[in-house]
């Protein structure tokens, strides 16, 4: 029989089977080394190949041997920061959105917005080349948090300086409280 010769001659490999009382094999576990993709993306793509191959060796499979899988944990973790960094993202966008808002309503004045929000991106940016250039930090969901939170902060002084250009401080104006 193969199946027995074949175990005794890969004593490695036969620790993986498993077989039922009357010594047929009923499921089997393979383990295999490849190289980790380029970033979470390309591992994601990698993935999806190796699912569509088992499916389509599946499809081929009798009945009772369709039901082959594959997981991976470098595919768990590239998926969670995948999805962490696009949750990061639209919280990004969302926490510019209402900056531009509450800067609208403090200033009353769409120009001053646009001009503060272009300084504010500029200085952010500046702050991004040394992260992410000279720093050699890669771009993951903590680096973006930072710099909503830099954003913020750096954005809050200027729409007072904002407010204060579009709507001067009355001049204080000493009037004589009553007849000399």
């Amino acid at each position: 029989d193969e199946l027995k010769r074949f175990m005794l001659e890969q004593v490695a490999a036969s620790s993986g089977m498993w077989l039922n009382e009357d010594g047929d094999l009923r499921a089997t576990s393979l383990f295999l080394k490849v190289s980790p993709g380029s970033d979470a993306r390309q591992m994601l793509r990698d993935r999806d190949a190796w699912r569509a191959y088992i499916a389509s060796k599946n499809a081929d499979a009798a009945t009772s041997a369709s039901k082959a899988w594959a997981t991976c944990k470098a595919w768990v973790e590239a998926e969670a920061y995948v999805e962490a960094l696009s949750s990061t993202w639209v919280v990004t966008g969302l926490s510019l959105l209402a900056i531009a808002c509450a800067g609208l309503l403090y200033t009353m004045d769409a120009e001053i917005i646009a001009c503060v929000v272009l300084i504010a991106v500029v200085a952010c940016v500046y702050v991004c080349f040394f992260m992410l250039c000279i720093f050699q930090w890669s771009l993951g969901p903590w680096e973006l948090v930072m710099m909503t939170v830099f954003f913020t902060y750096t954005i809050e002084p200027l729409y007072r300086i904002g407010r204060d250009f579009v709507v001067p401080q009355q001049r204080l104006l000493i009037l004589p409280l009553g007849p000399k």
